[in-house]
């Protein structure tokens, strides 16, 4: 097993896993199949919000976490040709109460109006760059992480929640580094680098694991 193809996480099935980095202002797409991992394609000098993580509606930050692509709409033409909606604020940041809504991945202005040098927290690419990328993956496939550093769990933690998984479970997993918030925190498991939290989706018999710092 080649754990490098983990880094951003483990999936039970194919998906497409978009990493955001806002110190570089890169948007990068990654193809995740059969245990092999795959660079698709980089988007340079995209738009973002103000850095740091977002707090409250109005701050203009782009947030910090893992989110997924609930929606691609046709958005007012400012925003460019197609938008992707993305679920913020999802379970985790109500926890912390965060507050906002209306984070997408968007375009630019279609007839050439003036916009600002930042967006208000929504991922702007290029016109060409977002069809591109709409042309790419299955929205309902895709998981967006967005982060200030590259985060990936390393070799260690990854041997190490592998052991634990296989020793206790058998079912069908989805095991993320870091920051999915799709799920609710029921048990915790401390490792050197992480914290591992898994909730067992009583509906599907089957358990839902997160990687966090």
């Amino acid at each position: 097993m080649d754990i490098n193809q983990f880094k951003f996480g483990y999936f039970s099935s194919p998906h497409y896993i978009l990493f955001c980095n806002k110190i570089t202002s890169t948007l990068s797409l990654y193809y995740y199949t059969k245990n092999s991992l795959t660079h698709i394609i980089t988007f340079n000098n995209i738009i973002l919000g103000k850095l740091g993580d977002k707090k409250k509606e109005g701050d203009l930050i782009t947030p910090i976490g893992t989110y997924i692509l609930t929606r691609k709409i046709t958005p007012p033409p400012f925003y460019g040709p197609l938008a992707f909606i993305l679920n913020y604020p999802n379970i985790y940041d109500y926890y912390l109460k965060k507050s906002g809504h209306g984070i997408w991945i968007h375009g630019k202005p279609l007839n050439n109006e003036k916009r600002p040098k930042n967006s208000k927290g929504c991922i702007v690419l290029d016109n060409k760059d977002l069809l591109k990328l709409s042309s790419l993956i299955d929205y309902k496939k895709t998981i967006l992480h967005i982060s200030e550093v590259p985060l990936y769990a390393n070799k260690k933690d990854i041997k190490y929640l592998f052991k634990f998984v296989t020793k206790h479970y058998s079912t069908p997993l989805q095991i993320l580094p870091y920051q999915n918030y799709q799920v609710k925190t029921i048990y915790e498991v401390k490792l050197k680098h992480h914290t591992l939290f898994f909730e067992k989706d009583y509906q599907k018999d089957k358990f839902k694991l997160i990687l966090s710092k």
